[in-house]
């Protein structure tokens, strides 16, 4: 009887998505709920849903998370739009956040950047065209190396709204300009 009360299909709430990964409780056809992504509050909350793993899922420990059993991922139940703390963004100054913000630009249309300092160490470069990045109580982006930032060649229709860049040629020029950062193309 216990069994059957443990493996539900209904929604599972979980702290972390590293709780989620870990729990046993989970089956095919089940949903889970995080309250934050690398912990409890930090804005990363999401639902998921769990199903069997196939062989046309790439688990990028993103959107598609892979489970204690091996044969479930849980899928983000994704809306229109994304926060980036959702895909794992820390937003803490010190933590590379290039991966999950290229993978943000590149698989969604909508995307939310929180407040937050998110490093970039690697141009990220967007593919997707059509996209809206809306920052939510002035966040920067903190480019770390020269000469690598937001790459939108061949794109159109990108619009980055109450986001602030920042980089070390701006501190060394003394320039205030993102010009060398982000670029604007249109086909």
């Amino acid at each position: 009887i216990i069994a059957g009360y443990i493996n539900l299909r209904g929604i599972l709430a979980y702290d972390t998505v590293a709780d989620m990964k870990a729990a046993e409780n989970l089956v095919n056809g089940s949903f889970a709920e995080t309250y934050g992504f690398n912990a409890r509050g930090d804005g990363g909350s999401a639902k998921y849903k769990i199903r069997t793993i196939t062989n046309d899922d790439v688990v990028d420990e993103m959107s598609i998370i892979e489970l204690a059993d091996d044969t479930l991922i849980a899928e983000l139940v994704a809306s229109d739009s994304i926060n980036v703390k959702q895909l794992g963004a820390k937003g803490d100054g010190t933590t590379d956040d290039s991966t999950v913000l290229s993978f943000a630009v590149n698989n969604f249309n909508n995307i939310i950047i929180p407040s937050g300092t998110y490093l970039v160490s690697s141009t990220i470069t967007v593919t997707n065209n059509d996209v809206f990045i809306q920052g939510v109580g002035e966040p920067i982006i903190k480019i770390n190396t020269i000469n690598k930032g937001i790459d939108l060649t061949g794109v159109h229709n990108i619009r980055i709204d109450g986001v602030d860049f920042t980089s070390p040629k701006q501190k060394a020029d003394g320039v205030n300009s993102t010009s060398h950062i982000l670029s604007f193309y249109t086909c």
